[in-house]
């Protein structure tokens, strides 16, 4: 796992002439302005927590010192990642980031909440402030829009409202109740598609502990390392689902970006899909086609949290399993307690046949010319 480095080798690693899309921050806007974009009704109806935890379970198991740096905190003594302009300065500037897609965490905290309501005026808050304090800043922020994971309906609403907003590049919703194969799903990936936005994926925060999450294999995990370890998992079965279910077949216009699940597990599970359709041929879904093809066409992994295996032959085993030309999309997790600073990752760890395409032109293919207006 890679942290940010010093000004010396981050100043070093700029001179070089790459552009870099990270497919994966974490900024914070006000939940005090959040609030008062939000009716009275709707925010008792709500839980909100703090601007960080955005009223996650609080015994869920968190990083033992906090899930943010310290070094990244601003001047003025806010939460790292609460500052858009010092974030300019402290990432995109510093690292050379041309584009940088916001996912929020913030807004994982509607994925208890019953009121719908609620979930809809906050989301849709967020959305705003996103769009006019960070996008309105510098083009080079790019927000994933996030939407509900209750009702399909009303995501599509706000696909509608915002869609064509500038500085929207995909859309977000936190992982609910809802396998992503799922019927109820597909008018959403079907507006998503008919704007152009690819759909993300993100771990929520809260898997096993809270209602309508979903929950890692096994057990409830008892440290945070076992949480931290069992990461891909939630991410693993909505891939499966994903594809096998036919959501992709059913919107062949769609892209889908796995974010912050890690990328090792994809190869081997994409073999261990396809080899389940050829045993029954075809017969146990509707596919029609193998499924790693779909997922090839369709679906993008990023690479954070960055998996290193001892061996660098290992590496390139996972990477060339994965069809990581195609399939791999650079992000940092920026500003959280593991970040993966762009360019160690980009020039030191990843093999240089795959540098530009992680980068910046997987991403460019995925997201289109909305990176870079």
């Amino acid at each position: 796992m890679t942290v940010l480095t010093t000004e010396q080798s981050a100043a070093s690693g700029a001179r070089q002439n790459l552009k870099i899309v990270d497919g994966d921050i974490h900024p914070f806007v006000p939940l005090k302005q959040v609030r008062e974009r939000m009716s009275a009704r709707a925010w008792a109806n709500s839980s909100i927590g703090s601007d960080a935890v955005a009223s996650r379970e609080h015994n869920r198991f968190l990083h033992p010192t906090g899930p943010l740096r310290l070094d990244a905190v601003p001047p003025n003594g806010g939460l790292a990642g609460s500052d858009p302009a010092y974030a300019v300065i402290d990432y995109l500037d510093r690292y050379g980031i041309s584009a940088g897609m916001i996912c929020s965490t913030q807004s994982h905290a509607v994925v208890s909440w019953a009121d719908d309501g609620a979930v809809n005026e906050y989301l849709a808050a967020i959305n705003d402030l996103f769009l006019e304090q960070w996008c309105g800043l510098d083009s080079r922020y790019k927000l994933l829009l996030n939407v509900s994971p209750h009702n399909p309906q009303a995501a599509i609403r706000e696909i509608e409202r915002r869609g064509d907003a500038p500085g929207v590049v995909g859309v977000h919703m936190a992982t609910a109740e809802l396998n992503l194969g799922n019927h109820i799903l597909t008018p959403i990936f079907e507006a998503c598609a008919h704007y152009g936005l690819p759909f993300c994926l993100h771990p929520n925060g809260a898997e096993g502990t809270a209602r309508n999450s979903p929950t890692h294999a096994g057990y409830l995990t008892r440290t945070f390392a076992e949480r931290h370890a069992n990461l891909a998992q939630s991410g693993q079965g909505q891939f499966v689902s994903l594809v096998m279910g036919g959501a992709l077949e059913r919107v062949p216009g769609l892209k889908v970006m796995f974010a912050e699940f890690g990328f090792s597990w994809v190869g081997p599970l994409m073999w261990r899909m396809d080899n389940a359709w050829r045993a029954r041929g075809g017969a146990a879904v509707s596919l029609q086609r193998p499924p790693s093809h779909y997922a090839r066409e369709q679906v993008r992994f990023t690479t954070q949290p960055y998996d290193e295996p001892q061996k660098s032959s290992e590496l390139v085993f996972l990477l060339e399993a994965m069809h990581a030309d195609e399939t791999l999309i650079f992000s940092s997790d920026y500003p959280h307690w593991d970040t993966d600073e762009p360019r160690h990752i980009l020039t030191h760890r990843l093999p240089s046949k795959y540098r530009e395409r992680v980068a910046y032109q997987t991403a460019y293919e995925a997201f289109g010319e909305r990176l870079w207006n």
